[in-house]
């Protein structure tokens, strides 16, 4: 029975390989599946040197309903993405705004990130959460390039009831 177990999943992986299945649509297929849209999300967002972002996000129906971000400036001192010069405390930052750390905004990131995986240039790391589907770790750094990393990891996840 294990054979055949493994021999199904052997077969589902090729077929999903050649059928050009990307890992993110693969994890963005297990997320849709699981038809969440009522979560709350924890993500930290580094940005190299510069700063670091911790976001917490609340989406009802789909929609960002409440949302806010914390800057920590990193030995650069250059936290100026979505916060006004704001660092320590967090920040109540607009839906627009806090919609790139929900998971649709994360899954957002992951694609761009995956179409650069055949630049030989850019080291990238995808990593899903293997029930749900959501990103757990995106991060990309451009190896001829000095501060550049992005690092987006989820630090909590909690599907909420309806």
């Amino acid at each position: 029975m294990k054979l055949l177990h493994a021999a199904v999943l052997t077969l589902l992986a090729l077929g999903l390989i050649a059928c050009g299945a990307s890992p993110v649509a693969e994890a963005e297929r297990r997320w849709q599946a699981a038809d969440i849209g009522d979560y709350r999300i924890q993500v930290r967002e580094v940005h190299s040197i510069w700063c670091l972002y911790d976001a917490e996000v609340e989406v009802r129906g789909g929609r960002v309903v409440s949302a806010t971000v914390t800057a920590r400036p990193g030995p650069a001192q250059d936290c100026y993405l979505y916060v006004d010069g704001i660092v320590g405390k967090p920040v109540t930052i607009p839906p627009e705004e806090a919609r790139r750390w929900t998971v649709e905004g994360l899954f957002a990131t992951a694609h761009a990130l995956e179409a650069q995986r055949g630049n030989k240039e850019m080291a990238v790391t995808l990593t899903f959460d293997p029930a749900l589907g959501y990103p757990l770790t995106l991060a990309g750094d451009n190896v001829r390039a000095t501060d550049d990393d992005l690092v987006i990891t989820v630090r909590h996840f909690e599907a909420l009831e309806e």
